[in-house]
Order: structure tokens, then sequence, then C-alpha cells
């Protein structure tokens, strides 16, 4: 029997990293989305860790990468909202953010 897909949100951070290695030491299947999958070979060499390139941001890739998933866990944090891009903040091109997938 297979183990459940587990997606995290901001998985590519401090605790989301500590949160991946322990699920995956346990043999849970994860999925982290993030922009830069080449920045993090640390947490690449995981068993059953799968990084998705894609942007938090963007409710098709939000979706995408949480479709199959048994549980999503939300670990993203705004360090400096000044670097938030305009979509993020409901200004600037493209739909505001807002939670949920739809």
């Amino acid at each position: 029997m297979n183990k459940p897909l587990v997606g995290i949100l901001g998985g590519t951070g401090f605790v989301g990293g500590n949160l991946a290695a322990h699920l995956c030491n346990r043999g849970v299947r994860t999925r982290i989305l993030t922009i830069h999958p080449e920045r993090h070979r640390d947490i690449k060499v995981l068993p059953c860790l799968e990084l998705t390139k894609g942007d938090i941001f963007d409710p098709t890739a939000l979706a995408r990468n949480l479709e199959g998933c048994a549980a999503a866990i939300n670990l993203v944090g705004i360090l400096n909202p000044r670097q938030l891009p305009p979509r993020a903040c409901g200004t600037g091109r493209g739909p505001p953010w807002r939670p949920g997938l739809g």
C-alpha cells in the first residue's frame, strides 16, 4: 500500500525542510512547490521527496502541486512584505492572490 502524498508550501524554509525530512524518513511521499528548485540541493536528496517548480501566487501552479495530496501544509511566511510580487497584493497584472483554490 502506498503512503499518502503530502504537499508542503514553504517547504524549503527552516521549518518546512525539517518537516520534509521527518516525513520522508518515515516513507511519506512529500511534494514541495518552489520557484527555484535548483537552489535546494540539500533537500533533493531526501527519499520520497518531489520538488516541483512553481509560484505559490499562481492558482494554476498551486492546484497542480496539490493535486493528489491527502494533506496540504502551509508554512509560507512573509518576512518582508515589500518584496512581495505585485500580484500577491492585488496590484499589478493578474488577479489578486487569495486563500483557497477556488
